[in-house]
């Protein structure tokens, strides 16, 4: 997964968690490798939201996008996806490089907010 926002790179890098727009339909529980074209990070999927609404997951998620605002990540995500609205809202979370810990042993203060009713599901949803 590319960020090509610094600020969002900052935010995954400092927290360990973000919320980001995506065209492309991540899979809850995927591995990936997050990257800014010169660093990496494992990172996993924890929730995925088809066609997020304005006023209600991006506004409740916008804190952990690491943006000012949700009208300055939309403008952004606008911009880098050539004036199209982002399909899917996708929360990412680093996962621990040590052999035998979860991927979300890492513990952070924020967590998202993210209505489970619209939701395509959650890594705590699998393990159900």
């Amino acid at each position: 997964m590319q960020f090509k926002s610094i600020k969002a790179w900052n935010q995954l890098k400092r927290f360990g968690l973000i919320a980001t727009l995506r065209q492309f339909p991540y899979k809850v529980g995927q591995h990936i490798i997050a990257t800014d074209g010169k660093e990496r990070i494992p990172a996993i999927v924890d929730a995925v939201v088809l066609r997020p609404l304005f006023d209600e997951e991006i506004w409740a998620n916008f804190l952990i996008s690491g943006f000012g605002s949700p009208d300055e990540w939309l403008t952004e995500a606008l911009l880098l996806n050539h004036d199209k609205m982002p399909r899917f809202l996708v929360i990412v979370k680093k996962r621990d490089r040590v052999v035998g810990l979860p991927p979300d042993a890492e513990a952070s203060g924020i967590q998202p907010d993210v209505d489970k009713s619209r939701c395509l599901g959650t890594k705590s949803d699998q393990a159900r």
